[in-house]
């Protein structure tokens, strides 16, 4: 409903948040704690603004669409950064 406002002009601009990054560090995070590692207290996850002339590339990443295997790049190389992020966390509480 957000993007069709921002389509329509209802609205001017929207924030909107990395559910996939939200989803995949939540799962991390949860295998980290479940093998005894520390846990950030808390974690960047990251929002974006969408300005009217961008809602259908946002409605087809979220609905579908052709630029929904674009974006899954982009969340894959996200989630890399998590990654190399915890590894790097962990290394440090080893030393």
């Amino acid at each position: 409903r957000t993007l069709e406002a921002l389509k329509d002009g209802t609205i001017t601009v929207a924030q909107v948040q990395n559910c996939y990054d939200m989803g995949y560090k939540m799962i991390w995070y949860a295998i980290m704690d479940i093998d005894g590692e520390e846990v950030p207290d808390s974690t960047p996850v990251g929002s974006t603004s969408v300005h009217a002339d961008e809602a259908d590339k946002y409605i087809a990443t979220l609905y579908g669409g052709e630029d929904v295997a674009a974006e899954d790049g982009a969340a894959a190389a996200s989630s890399a950064a998590v990654e190399e992020e915890a590894a790097a966390a962990s290394s440090a509480e080893e030393e």
